[in-house]
């Protein structure tokens, strides 16, 4: 008896499976870790794998190719926890942050509020649609008056950052800022801004959530340390 098998088409089962896997930080996470069942997530990933391959593929295919890639992101998730563990976190808080919209009238105030109160400023960002400037509260006043009303887009004050401060590598190094915003989320922590400066990772929130913020970041890299990866 001839036993007719769905032709599988557009991709093999193994790199659909990857494919999936690439794309889901979480689930790279908790294979790296060991922490997940391997049917239950070839059940959560059969429905995609099959639109990508384009026929009905069973369950054990799908687990086996799933085993044969977990390595690789064990070995990411190690190359990320050695820079995790050598990095350090200091705290800022009492801080405002003020978006204002781009333009070239815009940068020369921006310039010069952070020119006469550098000390003051934890972080200057931008982008093509607008200036983020985050500084102690006590020149709100007066950087919110330099600026004028017109243009700003959001201004707030009971705001505090963490400054994480990392070894060189962070910057070829994959995962290690996703693991830190993986970290916050998981925790229930909304960031309200942030930005990567070289070895610097500037992480802004409410002052409300910068006691659980700090613990969690704390906890992520003590955890790293305590893998023994970096000895």
């Amino acid at each position: 008896m001839v036993v007719l098998r769905p032709k599988l088409v557009g991709t093999s089962i193994a790199k659909a499976v990857k494919e999936e896997l690439d794309g889901d930080s979480l689930l790279q996470e908790a294979l790296a870790r060991g922490i997940v069942n391997m049917s239950a997530v070839a059940r959560t990933l059969k429905p995609a794998v099959e639109a990508r391959v384009g026929g009905d593929v069973s369950e054990v295919a799908i687990v086996t190719s799933i085993k044969r890639v977990k390595g690789a992101y064990r070995r990411r998730a190690l190359d990320y926890l050695r820079v995790l563990a050598k990095s350090s976190v200091e705290v800022r808080t009492d801080l405002a942050i003020i978006s204002i919209q781009s333009g070239a009238e815009t940068v020369s105030k921006v310039k010069e509020v952070a020119i006469k109160n550098y000390a003051s400023f934890v972080q200057i960002s931008s982008s093509p649609a607008a200036h983020t400037l985050v500084f102690d509260t006590g020149l709100f006043g007066y950087v919110k008056a330099r600026l004028g009303d017109e243009g700003i887009l959001e201004a707030k004050t009971d705001m505090a950052a963490m400054i994480i401060h990392s070894p060189e590598e962070i910057s070829k190094t994959p995962g290690c800022i996703a693991a830190i915003y993986s970290k916050l989320a998981r925790t229930g922590i909304n960031v309200v801004d942030t930005v990567s400066n070289y070895v610097d990772t500037i992480i802004v929130v409410k002052m409300a959530d910068i006691v659980k913020a700090f613990t969690a970041v704390t906890e992520l890299i003590n955890e790293a340390r305590r893998s023994g990866v970096d000895r």
